[in-house]
């Protein structure tokens, strides 16, 4: 989907967990391997949580169709998770809906990870390592589909 100056609400039920993860830890992160945050809080004085973040150009990491892309996609995924990590995070839905592919050709592809609904702080490096094989399993799903 490409938008110009279009924001994404995404409601849930959520605790402020995700957005302080997003808005702080993961600042320095947006706009290239995140989406940028415009705003959160809780939808019109109810429960409801939300995160309005820009929407970014990009399509859903299974419409990977070729080795090489699949391959590429998942190096950079792995080093955009283990930044996140790094920062303290752990996303806490890791699939291919949430992963996004940009490129203009497989030598320049980034991908972009979306829904922090989920998003905890300060995982444990068991959390994290399982985060990296849920997202290793993810991409040998699309190995086996791009052959």
């Amino acid at each position: 989907m490409r938008c110009r100056n279009t924001v994404l609400l995404r409601i849930d039920a959520l605790a402020t967990a995700p957005c302080s993860c997003y808005a702080g830890f993961l600042q320095e992160l947006q706009g290239h391997l995140l989406p940028v945050l415009h705003g959160s809080g809780y939808w019109r004085g109810r429960n409801s949580f939300f995160l309005a973040t820009a929407v970014v150009p990009g399509e859903p990491v299974d419409g990977c169709t070729d080795a090489a892309a699949v391959q590429a996609a998942a190096q950079a995924a792995q080093q955009a998770l283990q930044a996140i990590h790094q920062r303290g995070v752990a996303h806490g839905d890791v699939c291919k809906d949430n992963i996004l592919v940009q490129q203009a050709d497989s030598s320049d592809l980034q991908v972009v990870f979306i829904g922090f609904g989920h998003a905890y702080l300060d995982p444990s490096p068991e959390q994290c390592e399982r985060e990296l094989a849920r997202l290793a399993q993810v991409f040998r799903s699309l190995f086996k589909s791009s052959d």
